[in-house]
C-alpha cells in the first residue's frame, strides 16, 4: 500500500519536472524537487510552501475528500516553492497562475477542506478589519495635519478593545478642529 507521502512525492516530482523542462523556468536552475512533509499545522491551513519543503496539513488527511486535497494542495504548494526558485518570492501572482496552470492545478479554488465559518465569525472580522483600517487612516491624518485627533484615536483605543470608541472619537475631534477653522 502506497503511502501518502509517497503518493505526494511521486505526484511532486512529476511536476516539478513539468517546470523544470517549461519555458516558464528559462535559464534558471530550480534544483531538486521539495520534500514533501506531513505536519499538524494551524486549522486555516492546507499546507505550507518553503524554499526547500512543503508541509501539508495532518488534520486534513480524516476528510472525506482526502485524495482530493493531496493532489491539489501538493500541485498549489509546488506552484508556490517553484515560483520562489525562479523569482525570489511566493505569491498568488501572475508566475505562481501560470506555473499552477501548467501542472494542471486549479487556483486558488480549494478551499472546502478548511473549517467553516459561520456568518458571525465572517462579519465580526469584517468588522474590526474595517474598523481597524478607518483608525489607521484618521490616525495617519492626524499625525500628517499635526492636530490633536490622534489623542482621540488613542485614548479611544486604549479604552476599546475593538477600537470603536478610538474611531469615534477620532472622528468627533476632526469635526471640532474643522468647525473651528471656518
Amino acid at each position: 500500500m502506497i503511502t501518502y507521502e509517497s503518493h505526494c512525492s511521486q505526484l511532486a516530482e512529476q511536476a516539478w519536472e513539468k517546470i523544470k523542462s517549461s519555458k516558464l523556468v528559462g535559464s534558471k536552475k530550480i534544483g531538486e524537487c521539495p520534500k514533501i512533509v506531513f505536519k499538524k499545522l494551524d486549522d486555516t491551513l492546507n499546507g505550507m510552501a518553503y524554499p526547500d519543503h512543503i508541509e501539508l496539513n495532518t488534520s486534513r488527511l480524516d476528510s472525506s475528500d482526502r485524495e482530493v486535497f493531496l493532489y491539489k494542495t501538493t500541485l498549489h504548494e509546488i506552484a508556490h516553492v517553484a515560483e520562489y526558485r525562479i523569482s525570489g518570492v511566493m505569491t498568488h501572482g501572475p508566475l505562481w497562475h501560470a506555473l499552477d496552470d501548467l501542472i494542471d492545478g486549479d487556483g486558488l479554488q480549494f478551499t472546502n477542506f478548511r473549517p467553516k465559518t459561520s456568518l458571525w465569525e465572517e462579519t465580526f472580522v469584517s468588522f474590526i478589519t474595517v474598523t481597524v483600517l478607518c483608525m489607521m487612516i484618521i490616525g495617519g491624518t492626524a499625525l500628517t495635519m499635526r492636530f490633536p485627533v490622534w489623542w482621540g484615536y488613542l485614548t479611544g483605543s486604549i479604552i476599546s478593545g475593538l477600537g470603536i470608541i478610538g474611531l469615534f472619537s477620532g472622528l468627533y475631534e476632526l469635526i471640532k478642529f474643522l468647525h473651528k477653522q471656518k
